[in-house]
C-alpha cells in the first residue's frame, strides 16, 4: 500500500510548489481510490482466505488459523492506512509535519496501552482475546484512530480545504495508468531492497551455527532500523524541497536543495556511524547470557555501521530521485546491485570461503555502497556523463506537463 502510494510523494510536492492546489486535491482523490480498489481489496481477498492458502502450502493448521484470525481483525486497519498514506504525503508536501510528529508519538503511546489492555494478564480484559487477536485489535484501533485524527487535521486546515475541488468521480477513476507508471517503479524500489533482507535472513539460517547467526542478525537488523530514523526524516525533507522547486519551475533551486540534502545526509550519517561504533560494546553486552551471540555481534558491528552509513546516504539521495520523478531509471540498477552482485557475492563469501554471516554482510555492504554511487550519478552527474541522470530543467518541464494533464475540461465541476 505504501509502495503504490509513494508515487504521490512525487506528485504532491510538485503540485504544491506550482501552487496548483485543486490539482493536488484531485490527485489525492485518485490515489486514495487506487489504494482502496487496486491494493486494499485484493489484499483483503487474500487475508480472508489466509488459512486455506497456508494449509495448501503445508503450514501447521493451528498456525494457519491464527494467521487468518489475525488478518481478519486487521482488515479495517488496512483500509484506514489508505487515507493515512495520502494525507501523510499531502501534509509533508506542504511542510506541515508537526501534526504527523504528534500523531506518531501518540500512536506509539496508544499502541503500548492498547496492547497491554488486550494482552496483559493484569488487564481487566485479560482472557477475553488471545494474545494474537489482542495484538491485531490494538494495531487496528491505532490505525483507525490515526486516520480519524488526520482527517480532522485536514478538514480544519485552511490550506488543505483550499485543495479540495469537490468529489469528481470522472477524474477520480481516470488517469490511473500514468499514476501507476510512476508508482510501480517506486514499489519495485522498495521490494528489491526489502526482499534482499529476507534473503539474507534465509541464508543466515543455512550457515554453520544457524541459531547464533539468526539471533545476531536479528539484533543487527534492529540496529539498522534505529539508524534508519534519522535519514528517513532527511529524505522526506529533501524530497519535498526538490519537488516543490520543480513544481514552481525553479530547476536551479531544486538542484541546490538536492545538494544541501546530500551534504546533510553524508554529514549526519558520518556522525551517526561514529556514535554507533563508539557504543559498539553496549550492543554485545545485551547478550551476556548468550556469549556466542554477543561475540558475533561484536565481530560484525563495524560492517553493520559501514552498511548503515551507506544505507542512510542512499535513503536521503532517494528523496532527490523521488522528488524529480525518476524512480523508473533506478529499478534495473538496484536489481543489479542487490540481486546480481551483492547477494551472490555474499553467498560466495558465506559458504565457499566459510565466512558465514560475515560474508553475507560483506555482500550487502558492497550492494548498498554501489547503490549510493548510482544515486550520486543520477542526481548530480548530468546527462553529458550519464544519459539517465536528472536534468533539472527537463524535470521541471515534466512536472509542468503532469500538472497540465490534470487541467479539468471546461464545465467540469466536483461535488
Amino acid at each position: 500500500l505504501w509502495g503504490i502510494g509513494s508515487g504521490f510523494d512525487t506528485l504532491a510536492p510538485q503540485a504544491w510548489g506550482a501552487d496548483e492546489r485543486r490539482k493536488l486535491g484531485v490527485t489525492a482523490q485518485r490515489v486514495l481510490a487506487i489504494l482502496v480498489v487496486a491494493v486494499c481489496a485484493p489484499v483483503v481477498a487474500v487475508w480472508l482466505n489466509a488459512s486455506s492458502i497456508l494449509l495448501a502450502a503445508g503450514q501447521d493448521r493451528r498456525v494457519a488459523l491464527k494467521v487468518e484470525s489475525f488478518a481478519r481483525i486487521r482488515v479495517p486497519g488496512l483500509f484506514a492506512q489508505a487515507p493515512v498514506c495520502v494525507i501523510t504525503s499531502t501534509l509533508t508536501a506542504m511542510g506541515k509535519t508537526r501534526a504527523l510528529l504528534a500523531l506518531n508519538v501518540l500512536s506509539v503511546v496508544a499502541s503500548g496501552g492498547l496492547n497491554w489492555l488486550f494482552i496483559s494478564a493484569r488487564s481487566p480484559l485479560s482472557g477475553a482475546l488471545s494474545p494474537v487477536d489482542g495484538s491485531a485489535l490494538a494495531s487496528t484501533c491505532v490505525d483507525i484512530a490515526g486516520a480519524f485524527v488526520l482527517s480532522l487535521v485536514v478538514f480544519r486546515d485552511g490550506d488543505c480545504r483550499d485543495c479540495w475541488p469537490g468529489f469528481d468521480a470522472r477524474r477520480c477513476f481516470r488517469g490511473w495508468g500514468p499514476y501507476l507508471a510512476l508508482a510501480v517503479p517506486s514499489l519495485v524500489m522498495v521490494i528489491i531492497e526489502w526482499w534482499s533482507w529476507d534473503c539474507v535472513n534465509l541464508l543466515a539460517g543455512l550457515v554453520r551455527d544457524p541459531r547464533t547467526a539468526l539471533a545476531a542478525n536479528a539484533l543487527l537488523g534492529n540496529v539498522i532500523s534505529l539508524a534508519y530514523c534519522l535519514p528517513f526524516g532527511l529524505q522526506a525533507g529533501t524530497r519535498t524541497l526538490v519537488g516543490n522547486a520543480l513544481g514552481a519551475q525553479k530547476p536551479e533551486e531544486a538542484k541546490r536543495a538536492a545538494s544541501v540534502g546530500a551534504v546533510l545526509g553524508v554529514g549526519a550519517m558520518g556522525a551517526q556511524a561514529l556514535a554507533l561504533y563508539a557504543g559498539r560494546r553496549v550492543w554485545s553486552t545485551l547478550f551476556e547470557g548468550e556469549r556466542a551471540v554477543g561475540d558475533a555481534v561484536a565481530r560484525l558491528l563495524k560492517f553493520v555501521v559501514f552498511f548503515a552509513a551507506g544505507d542512510g546516504v542512499q535513503l536521503v539521495l532517494s528523496g532527490i530521485v523521488t522528488g524529480a520523478g525518476k524512480q523508473k531509471v533506478t529499478t534495473p540498477i538496484l536489481f543489479f546491485n542487490y540481486w546480481l552482485l551483492g547477494l551472490p557475492l555474499g553467498a560466495v563469501f558465506a559458504f565457499h570461503f566459510h565466512e558465514g554471516l560475515l560474508g553475507l554482510w560483506k555482500g550487502m555492504c558492497l550492494a548498498v555502497w554501489l547503490h549510493v554511487v548510482a544515486y550520486v550519478a543520477i542526481a548530480f552527474s548530468g546527462r553529458r556523463l550519464v544519459s539517465f541522470a536528472i536534468d533539472y530543467p527537463a524535470a521541471a518541464a515534466e512536472a509542468a506537463a503532469r500538472l497540465e494533464a490534470e487541467r479539468p475540461p471546461e464545465g467540469a465541476n466536483g461535488t
